[in-house]
């Protein structure tokens, strides 16, 4: 009995534990359940973090390199900067040698100002000066008219100096042959003398009448002399009064407008005297420097020089700003005009017309362009104009008409070299080569674009 209790109560016991077991085992794998499921949870929360944690690694990766290029890009910003800082130093210094090249060039500015209100006193003066030896041109002019007047009557004095010249030649002549006859006389004397020894006072009578014969032989020698230099100096002078004149014709450079223009015949004397040449004549010469004989020029004698027994002459075309820069001996001259005759030429009326009205656009737009330079360009002594896009434009403009102007007139003074109109014989237009025209490079190399 007591062992079936014991069986029993062990078996109650190990049901009770069977229980107790299998209500562990449901509790336990509900935990286990619920274990999983928080094990779930945390492996997909484990997965985002390694998700981010692998898009932060990517980010700092990035975050290094962006790092090094900046690290990179500052020390070459620092480079810049100290290649900066150099030239900013350089730059300063430049600054300041400009300052003081821009103090100088004030300086100078103010100089030149100076010069040039002197030079425009003294060209006001040239102007009142011109216009009086304008003045004495005309009566110059009118005394070569009297000159010529008197030609004919010095043409006569001329004739009767020559009469009296070979009048004078035969007396000499005839003066020869005395002094010969008592060369002649004096010889026989001198014999006579030597055999006469004893007659000492006959011999001193006639030693004293020899010698007086002598004497007079001489002063016929002195005055045969001077006639014959007399007649010298008149044949020097009978020769400039015979006029030998020839015709010339201007081209239509318009140099010597309005007085002598193109459509003119000039005519001018040949054997001239330099010493009657005088300020204000006109003159025919060839340039000094090219010495070409073809290239004759008329203008008029503004200044007159005289080296040792030469004279030089300063000339310049009325027309003409300035002179022509050089002067012209006496050799070089040609001639000198004593008449005008007007219209002789009128084929070259429109070549005429067509230089100067280029001379006339080219002046206004030499004008033009220097009001726009000074409005807009500031300083523009250094060949470039300092002004805005837009103010560049109008003076772009203004330039290329101004060049188009000057290349115009170029055109126009090659022509009326070479195509005016002359007489064939004329002293002037020979041309040596073709009349053909070359534009100057600079009219299309100059314009600005």
């Amino acid at each position: 009995m007591t062992t079936l209790r014991k069986t029993a109560t062990a078996l109650v016991l190990a049901f009770v534990a069977i229980i107790a077991l299998a209500v562990a085992t449901l509790v336990f794998r509900a935990d286990a359940a619920d274990l999983r499921g928080q094990l779930r949870q945390a492996e997909a929360g484990l997965g985002q973090e390694q998700d981010a944690h692998a898009q932060t690694r990517e980010h700092l990766q990035d975050a290094r390199g962006e790092t090094a290029a900046l690290q990179t890009e500052r020390d070459s910003l620092q480079a810049e900067r100290a290649d900066l800082l150099t030239a900013n130093a350089a730059l300063t210094a430049a600054g300041e040698s400009l300052r003081s090249e821009r103090d100088g060039l004030q300086v100078e500015l103010t100089e030149q100002q100076s010069e040039n209100d002197d030079l425009a006193a003294a060209n006001v003066a040239l102007g009142d000066e011109r216009d009086v030896l304008t003045q004495h041109v005309g009566k110059l002019e009118d005394r070569n008219q009297e000159l010529f007047a008197s030609v004919g009557r010095l043409e006569a004095d001329n004739a009767r100096l020559s009469a009296e010249g070979i009048r004078l030649t035969g007396e000499v002549e005839k003066v020869s042959l005395d002094r010969a006859e008592l060369w002649s006389a004096n010889a026989k004397l001198e014999l006579t003398n030597a055999g006469l020894e004893a007659s000492v006072a006959d011999l001193e009578t006639d030693l004293r009448r020899l010698r007086d014969a002598v004497g007079t032989v001489e002063d016929l020698e002195a005055q045969a002399t001077a006639i014959e230099g007399e007649i010298a100096t008149l044949n020097r002078q009978r020769a400039p009064l015979v006029p030998k004149t020839y015709n010339s014709y201007p081209a239509c450079t318009g140099s010597m407008e309005p007085k002598i223009t193109c459509l003119d015949t000039v005519v001018m004397l040949e054997n001239f005297r330099p010493e009657d040449i005088v300020i204000g004549a006109v003159i025919s010469f060839v340039d000094p420097e090219s010495r070409t004989d073809g290239d004759r020029i008329i203008h008029r004698v503004v200044d007159i020089k005289k080296e040792g027994d030469i004279l030089y002459f300063w000339p310049q075309g009325d027309a003409n700003d300035i002179p022509d820069g050089y002067w012209v001996s006496e050799g070089d001259v040609y001639g000198y005009v004593t008449q005008i005759i007007k219209d002789t030429r009128p084929q070259n009326k429109e070549l005429r017309d067509r230089v100067i009205e280029a001379e006339k656009k080219l002046a206004e737009t030499k004008a033009a362009l220097s009001k726009v330079e000074k409005k807009y360009c500031g300083d523009i002594s250094t060949g470039f104009c300092h002004a805005s896009d837009a103010d560049y434009d109008k003076y772009k403009t203004a330039f290329n008409t101004y060049l188009d102007a000057w290349c115009d007139n170029d055109h126009a003074q090659h022509d009326a070299y070479w195509k005016s109109y002359a007489p064939r014989g004329g002293t002037f237009y020979v041309p040596p080569v073709q009349s053909y025209y070359i534009s100057p490079p600079g009219c299309t190399l100059n314009r600005l674009t």
